[in-house]
Protein backbone atom coordinates (compact mmCIF):
# COMPACT_ATOMS: atom_id res chain seq x y z
CA UNK A 1 0.00 0.00 0.00
CA UNK A 2 2.80 2.42 0.90
CA UNK A 3 4.55 1.56 -2.37
CA UNK A 4 1.36 2.31 -4.36
CA UNK A 5 1.02 5.70 -2.66
CA UNK A 6 4.64 6.58 -3.45
CA UNK A 7 4.18 5.54 -7.09
CA UNK A 8 0.99 7.56 -7.40
CA UNK A 9 2.76 10.54 -5.81
CA UNK A 10 5.51 10.39 -8.45
CA UNK A 11 2.95 9.92 -11.27
CA UNK A 12 1.08 12.99 -10.11
CA UNK A 13 4.28 15.05 -9.97
CA UNK A 14 5.05 14.07 -13.57
CA UNK A 15 1.46 14.70 -14.65
CA UNK A 16 1.45 18.18 -13.09
CA UNK A 17 4.63 19.04 -14.99
CA UNK A 18 3.09 17.88 -18.28
CA UNK A 19 -0.12 19.82 -17.62
CA UNK A 20 1.80 23.00 -16.80
CA UNK A 21 3.74 22.60 -20.05
CA UNK A 22 0.47 22.19 -22.00
CA UNK A 23 -1.06 25.23 -20.32
CA UNK A 24 2.04 27.26 -21.17
CA UNK A 25 1.85 26.12 -24.82
CA UNK A 26 -1.84 27.09 -25.04
CA UNK A 27 -1.10 30.53 -23.60
CA UNK A 28 1.79 31.05 -26.01
CA UNK A 29 -0.21 29.97 -29.04
CA UNK A 30 -3.14 32.25 -28.15
CA UNK A 31 -0.87 35.27 -27.67
CA UNK A 32 0.98 34.47 -30.88
CA UNK A 33 -2.25 34.10 -32.84
CA UNK A 34 -3.63 37.38 -31.51
CA UNK A 35 -0.37 39.19 -32.26
CA UNK A 36 -0.31 37.87 -35.82
CA UNK A 37 -3.87 39.11 -36.29
CA UNK A 38 -3.04 42.58 -34.95
CA UNK A 39 0.02 42.85 -37.21
CA UNK A 40 -1.98 41.60 -40.21
CA UNK A 41 -4.68 44.21 -39.67
CA UNK A 42 -2.08 46.91 -39.08
CA UNK A 43 -0.36 46.10 -42.36
CA UNK A 44 -3.68 46.22 -44.23
CA UNK A 45 -4.67 49.56 -42.71
CA UNK A 46 -1.21 51.03 -43.30
CA UNK A 47 -1.22 49.86 -46.91
CA UNK A 48 -4.62 51.34 -47.72
CA UNK A 49 -3.91 54.60 -45.94
CA UNK A 50 -0.76 55.10 -48.02
CA UNK A 51 -2.34 54.42 -51.40
CA UNK A 52 -4.50 56.71 -53.47
CA UNK A 53 -5.41 54.20 -56.14
CA UNK A 54 -8.16 52.54 -54.09
CA UNK A 55 -11.64 54.00 -54.33
CA UNK A 56 -14.63 53.73 -52.06
CA UNK A 57 -16.01 51.02 -54.35
CA UNK A 58 -12.89 48.91 -53.70
CA UNK A 59 -13.34 48.91 -49.92
CA UNK A 60 -15.31 45.67 -49.98
CA UNK A 61 -12.18 43.73 -51.09
CA UNK A 62 -10.31 44.84 -48.03
CA UNK A 63 -13.38 44.45 -45.82
CA UNK A 64 -13.78 40.84 -47.00
CA UNK A 65 -10.11 40.07 -46.37
CA UNK A 66 -10.30 41.59 -42.88
CA UNK A 67 -13.58 39.81 -42.14
CA UNK A 68 -12.11 36.47 -43.17
CA UNK A 69 -9.06 37.00 -40.96
CA UNK A 70 -11.22 38.13 -38.04
CA UNK A 71 -13.59 35.18 -38.34
CA UNK A 72 -10.80 32.62 -38.49
CA UNK A 73 -9.03 34.20 -35.54
CA UNK A 74 -12.19 34.45 -33.43
CA UNK A 75 -12.90 30.74 -33.84
CA UNK A 76 -9.25 29.77 -33.33
CA UNK A 77 -8.96 31.89 -30.18
CA UNK A 78 -12.23 30.55 -28.82
CA UNK A 79 -11.03 26.98 -29.46
CA UNK A 80 -7.72 27.65 -27.73
CA UNK A 81 -9.55 29.39 -24.87
CA UNK A 82 -11.85 26.44 -24.21
CA UNK A 83 -8.89 24.03 -24.37
CA UNK A 84 -7.08 26.27 -21.89
CA UNK A 85 -10.03 26.23 -19.49
CA UNK A 86 -10.30 22.44 -19.68
CA UNK A 87 -6.55 22.10 -19.12
CA UNK A 88 -6.71 24.43 -16.11
CA UNK A 89 -9.67 22.53 -14.63
CA UNK A 90 -7.82 19.23 -15.07
CA UNK A 91 -4.72 20.82 -13.56
CA UNK A 92 -6.75 21.91 -10.52
CA UNK A 93 -8.11 18.38 -10.09
CA UNK A 94 -4.63 16.91 -10.37
CA UNK A 95 -3.30 19.38 -7.80
CA UNK A 96 -6.13 18.45 -5.45
CA UNK A 97 -5.30 14.75 -5.76
CA UNK A 98 -1.59 15.55 -5.44
CA UNK A 99 -2.21 17.41 -2.17
CA UNK A 100 -4.27 14.51 -0.80
CA UNK A 101 -1.57 11.98 -1.69
CA UNK A 102 1.11 14.32 -0.31
CA UNK A 103 -0.71 14.45 3.03
CA UNK A 104 -0.83 10.62 3.06
CA UNK A 105 2.88 10.41 2.30
CA UNK A 106 3.63 13.00 4.97
CA UNK A 107 1.52 11.12 7.53
CA UNK A 108 3.25 7.82 6.71
CA UNK A 109 6.70 9.42 6.94
CA UNK A 110 5.83 10.79 10.39
CA UNK A 111 4.32 7.43 11.47
CA UNK A 112 0.85 8.82 12.04
CA UNK A 113 -2.10 6.52 11.96
CA UNK A 114 -4.33 8.98 10.07
CA UNK A 115 -3.48 11.60 7.45
CA UNK A 116 -3.83 15.30 8.15
CA UNK A 117 -6.99 17.02 6.92
CA UNK A 118 -6.52 20.19 4.87
CA UNK A 119 -10.11 21.36 4.49
CA UNK A 120 -13.30 19.68 3.47
CA UNK A 121 -14.43 18.78 -0.02
CA UNK A 122 -17.38 21.23 0.00
CA UNK A 123 -15.06 24.24 0.21
CA UNK A 124 -12.82 22.79 -2.49
CA UNK A 125 -15.81 22.16 -4.79
CA UNK A 126 -17.07 25.71 -4.26
CA UNK A 127 -13.60 27.07 -5.03
CA UNK A 128 -13.37 24.90 -8.17
CA UNK A 129 -16.82 25.99 -9.34
CA UNK A 130 -15.94 29.64 -8.78
CA UNK A 131 -12.64 29.23 -10.64
CA UNK A 132 -14.38 27.61 -13.60
CA UNK A 133 -16.98 30.38 -13.82
CA UNK A 134 -14.30 33.04 -13.51
CA UNK A 135 -12.30 31.46 -16.35
CA UNK A 136 -15.34 31.47 -18.64
CA UNK A 137 -16.08 35.10 -17.75
CA UNK A 138 -12.48 36.07 -18.57
CA UNK A 139 -12.69 34.16 -21.86
CA UNK A 140 -15.95 35.96 -22.73
CA UNK A 141 -14.37 39.34 -21.89
CA UNK A 142 -11.34 38.57 -24.07
CA UNK A 143 -13.57 37.49 -26.95
CA UNK A 144 -15.63 40.68 -26.57
CA UNK A 145 -12.50 42.85 -26.70
CA UNK A 146 -11.24 40.95 -29.72
CA UNK A 147 -14.61 41.41 -31.46
CA UNK A 148 -14.52 45.14 -30.65
CA UNK A 149 -11.06 45.42 -32.19
CA UNK A 150 -12.25 43.47 -35.23
CA UNK A 151 -15.22 45.83 -35.57
CA UNK A 152 -12.94 48.85 -35.59
CA UNK A 153 -10.60 47.30 -38.15
CA UNK A 154 -13.52 46.23 -40.34
CA UNK A 155 -14.81 49.77 -40.53
CA UNK A 156 -11.34 51.19 -41.24
CA UNK A 157 -10.95 50.24 -44.92
CA UNK A 158 -14.19 51.93 -45.95
CA UNK A 159 -13.43 55.06 -43.98
CA UNK A 160 -9.92 55.38 -45.37
CA UNK A 161 -10.76 54.65 -49.00
CA UNK A 162 -13.85 56.86 -48.97
CA UNK A 163 -11.80 59.64 -47.36
CA UNK A 164 -9.37 59.39 -50.29
CA UNK A 165 -12.35 59.66 -52.68
CA UNK A 166 -13.61 62.77 -50.90
CA UNK A 167 -10.18 64.36 -51.11
CA UNK A 168 -9.97 63.52 -54.83
CA UNK A 169 -13.45 64.88 -55.50
CA UNK A 170 -12.71 68.00 -53.51
CA UNK A 171 -9.52 68.67 -55.47
CA UNK A 172 -11.35 67.98 -58.77
CA UNK A 173 -13.96 70.61 -58.02
CA UNK A 174 -11.29 73.25 -57.67
CA UNK A 175 -11.27 75.61 -60.66
CA UNK A 176 -7.47 75.80 -60.63
CA UNK A 177 -7.03 72.08 -61.37
CA UNK A 178 -6.29 70.23 -64.57
CA UNK A 179 -7.34 66.58 -64.85
CA UNK A 180 -5.39 64.41 -67.30
CA UNK A 181 -6.69 60.91 -67.96
CA UNK A 182 -5.39 57.96 -69.93
CA UNK A 183 -7.89 55.11 -69.84
CA UNK A 184 -9.05 54.56 -66.29
CA UNK A 185 -6.03 56.27 -64.71
CA UNK A 186 -6.16 59.99 -64.05
CA UNK A 187 -3.79 62.56 -62.65
CA UNK A 188 -4.88 65.87 -61.22
CA UNK A 189 -2.65 68.94 -61.26
CA UNK A 190 -3.75 71.87 -59.17
CA UNK A 191 -2.35 75.39 -59.00
CA UNK A 192 -2.64 77.26 -55.74
CA UNK A 193 -2.98 81.04 -56.13
CA UNK A 194 -1.87 81.77 -52.57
Amino acid sequence: MAQNIQERFKELQKLIGEQESRIQNLQSSSFQLANYYFVFQGVILAAISNTTSLTCKDAWYIFTLSLLAATLNIFALFSIGTKYIRAMNLHDQTWSEYNSVASLVSARNQNRAEPLEFGNDDNRNQRDSFSQRRRYVVLAACMFLFLAFAGVTLSGPRRVTCKHDEQRNQSCSDTNCLKLCHGSKCMIFCHNNS
